[in-house]
Order: C-alpha cells, then structure tokens, then sequence
C-alpha cells in the first residue's frame, strides 16, 4: 500500500468537512484527544539459512533451517492535539507509541548420506519486539450531521522504531580422524568420522527512522461542555525493511544423539567453538527477514476543548 492510494481518500473526507457552518457548534478552537486502543499488526515475515556440503565418508549433507516469524496484537497508546483556523478545519500534531511482541519458530532439517540416508529433524521457538513511535503531522476535518459529530485528519508520521529478534539455526559440523595401523607388511590408515550440528543463536538488535502517512476518523459522543467520549480507527503505513540476522559465536554442544554408523559416528560433540570465520559464512547464506510495521489501531477515548468556543 502506497502513500498515493490514502490521498483520494482522505481529501474526499476534508471537501465533506467544508460545508458545514459555524452554526454547527462544532466545539472549541483547540482540542486534546487521548486514545488507548488496540493495535492490529501486520509485522510478519519468513527468513532462512541453508547450505549442502561433502567431505570425507560423507556426502550430499544438507542443512535447512526456516524461520516464520509473526506479531502479536496489543494495546497502543496516543495523544492528539488540534487547533483550528476555521469551525470545519485545522492542524493536528499526535505522538503515539505502540509495542507488539513478534514470537517466531525456527524449523530445523538436517541429513546425510554416508552408503544410507539419514535425516534429523528439529523445532525451535525464539522471540522479539517491534516498539514504533509515530509523531503525527496532520490536516484535521471535523462536522456535524444529524446531530452526529464525526472528524477525520491525515498527514505525515514520522516513525522512531526499534526491532529486537531472538532465533536459532542449525548449523552442520564434522570432524575427521586418521588412524593408522598395521596390516602386514603395510602400514595403513583408517578413516573415522564423526557428525553433528549446532543449535546456534541468531540476533537482531536494530534502531532506525523513517517516514510515513496516516489516515484516521471517528466519532464524538459528548459527555459535557468540556468533555467527550471519542471512539477512532486509525491506520498508520510505514515502509517495510529489511532485517540481517547476526550469528552469535561462542561455544555449543551438538544436538544429535549418539549413535555409530561404520566408520561415520552420529553425535557426541560437545564445547564446539563456533567462530567468527564460520558465523561469516553462516550469514552469507542466511535470508533476510522483511517486515512491513504498518498496522491498524481502533481506540477509545477522551476529547478535552479548550480555548474560545467558535472560530470565525
């Protein structure tokens, strides 16, 4: 969805601002709005690593892991405030700030082949958050009809955004022993090697800001002269972005169980020093996460009026 596809949409809504008269007793020249709602994320992507390798005793080695990834709803709070130049139209800044939780799962595929097939198969479960502050610059519309009191505003966000993602990988290792013997009258070695993976941790810590629309509108139920109960759906477009997952080094324990194959022994490696060399190559062959933070929020609030009662 485009910045270009809202603007029909929200000038048709300011042309039905414009007929409305003083006479409406649209309310005051300025006027606070507080929201608390919730947020409806559309934050969800895949990402993956894959890779397939021989060497030694074995062959055709392949290693997939798949990361879906998907936001939770949750409540999000704003504030509006707005000054207007004319009964049926004005300004409006806004700051918001909304938080989702976007769990993900890493699904795990691993087999080789050493003379016969083996595959292992493995599912893990990581976390994250995406936190966006939006602040708002807006037109603001407001009108009366049939005693019905509706507004509507639209414009510019600014988006200060944070995106925190824990996830794992499997990541394929071997190691290969040579040893030699004596077979009358030759001296002769002996290949023995053992296979494994890693469950290896995958990060994302990143802060960026970017720029976008939004477009709400709702209605006004007046409690007093000062205060209203006011209800909004609101719907925020901010781009999508790329997110690199950062391979954590350290030292992992393998996650296969023991067992031994000829020569080929499954399992058993333990205090694996995982690298920079090999968290290099990792990533290179690790896909991107995409998320697009854009989301629909429907709240409920309070509207205070403030300042002379009627513009000119």
């Amino acid at each position: 969805m485009t910045i270009k596809k809202f603007s029909p949409v929200f000038i048709l809504a300011l042309i039905l601002a414009v007929p409305c008269s003083a006479q409406d007793k649209l309310g005051k020249k300025k006027e606070v709005r507080l929201f608390v709602g919730l947020n409806l994320s559309r934050a969800q992507g895949s990402s993956g690593y894959h890779d397939t390798w021989k060497e030694e005793l074995l062959s055709n080695v392949y290693e997939q892991t798949r990361i879906s990834s998907c936001s939770k709803n949750n409540i999000y709070l704003s504030a509006f405030f707005s000054f207007f130049v004319k009964p049926n139209f004005g300004f409006q800044a806004g700051l918001g700030y909304m938080k989702n939780a976007i769990p993900n799962e890493a699904s795990f595929d691993f087999s080789w082949t050493d003379g016969s097939i083996h595959n292992e198969h493995r599912d893990w479960k990581g976390r994250g958050e995406l936190r966006l502050i939006p602040f708002d610059l807006n037109a603001a519309g407001r009108w009366k009809k049939n005693n019905i009191f509706l507004f509507v505003s639209g414009g510019v966000s600014f988006f200060f955004n944070k995106f925190e993602s824990v996830s794992y990988a499997g990541f394929g290792v071997q190691e290969v022993y040579k040893i030699w013997t004596t077979v009358p009258p030759n001296i002769i070695s002996i290949t023995t090697q053992r296979i494994d993976a890693l469950q290896a941790q995958l990060e994302i810590q990143e802060k960026w800001v970017s720029l976008g629309i939004n477009l709400g509108a709702g209605l006004d139920f007046k409690l007093s002269p000062k205060f209203t109960l006011t209800v909004e759906i609101r719907y925020y477009f901010c781009p999508k972005r790329k997110f690199y997952w950062k391979w954590k080094t350290g030292l992992y324990d393998g996650i296969l169980p023991l067992a031994t194959f000829g020569n080929i022994y499954q399992g058993g490696i333990k205090d694996w020093e995982f690298n920079e060399q090999q968290a290099d190559y990792a990533e290179q062959l690790t896909t991107p996460l995409t998320l697009n933070p854009s989301s629909l929020q429907v709240g409920l609030g309070l509207k205070f009026s403030l300042g002379s009662s009627q513009v000119d």
